[in-house]
């Protein structure tokens, strides 16, 4: 019996220069990536898919594979890989950008559609982030969230503060208008992150 080595992690430049990306995948999941992503092909709307697996298994390797396949079937593909970006506060910002950086990797990248969509995603995001953070603070600590909201009447130095129903409405607004945004730049292709 062959005892395998772990080599250094292709990267997926490297990944898109082999005559097929699992050629060089020792544990055969070339069908198993094809069938998934016929499956993706043919699925019409969003839906999700999971694989689990101790660590050290493979999971990044065979996902690295996927999207460069998903990639030549002209489907876009975001690589979010959480290990790596754990560092970063916010991870709705992180994916946030790893969407944004895909989208500029699209055929048409700087067409107005798509120029659109990265600003209500930028908009989305941010605003995102921060009601989250202020809701978790506030089920954490009550107390806290007196101090945000005496914070924020301070920092708005007599301003008319928005209330939170019109926060909320003004946030599902543009949440609205990315994912329409999204559609149009997209348009039929299916957006699978990873």
């Amino acid at each position: 019996m062959p005892i395998y080595q772990k080599t250094a992690e292709k990267t997926l430049q490297e990944i898109s220069s082999q005559e097929h990306p699992f050629e060089d995948d020792l544990l055969k999941r070339k069908e198993i990536a094809e069938n998934l992503v016929n499956i993706i092909k043919s699925t019409k709307g969003p839906f999700v898919f999971n694989i689990n697996s101790p660590y050290g298994c493979g999971k990044t390797f065979f996902l690295k594979r996927l999207k460069v396949l998903l990639q030549s079937h002209n489907i876009a593909g975001i690589l979010y890989n959480s290990w790596e970006s754990d560092w970063c506060d916010s991870p709705l910002t992180a994916i946030a950008q790893e969407i944004i950086e895909e989208l500029g990797n699209l055929p048409g990248a700087k067409s107005e559609p798509l120029e659109k969509t990265k600003e209500a995603l930028a908009k989305t995001a941010l605003p995102a982030v921060k009601a989250a953070a202020e809701s978790l603070i506030r089920l954490a600590c009550p107390p806290a969230g007196l101090i945000l909201d005496a914070a924020g009447k301070a920092l708005e130095n007599g301003k008319e503060s928005n209330s939170p129903l019109e926060a909320y409405s003004a946030l599902k607004r543009e949440k609205e208008n990315f994912k329409k945004a999204l559609c149009r730049t997209l348009k039929e292709r299916p957006l699978v992150i990873i």
